[in-house]
């Protein structure tokens, strides 16, 4: 992209991962792992010292 919203020109792109499964103790609730990898060919992560970055993600969701 032309860097409007990051201030620099680059292209980015990441994979998602992501596992659902019913909550431990909440039945009304789903616990969501995820894990993502981005990666640009510009240093844009990490206050601008890294091309890559990878990330893990642990996410509670209630039902109602």
């Amino acid at each position: 992209a032309d860097g409007f919203a990051t201030g620099t020109a680059q292209t980015v792109k990441e994979l998602t991962l992501t596992y659902e499964f019913p909550a431990f103790l909440l039945r009304s609730a789903i616990m969501r792992l995820e894990l993502r990898h981005d990666w640009s060919n510009a240093p844009v992560f990490d206050a601008g010292t890294k091309s890559r970055q990878t990330l893990f993600v642990i996410g509670v969701v209630q039902q109602f």
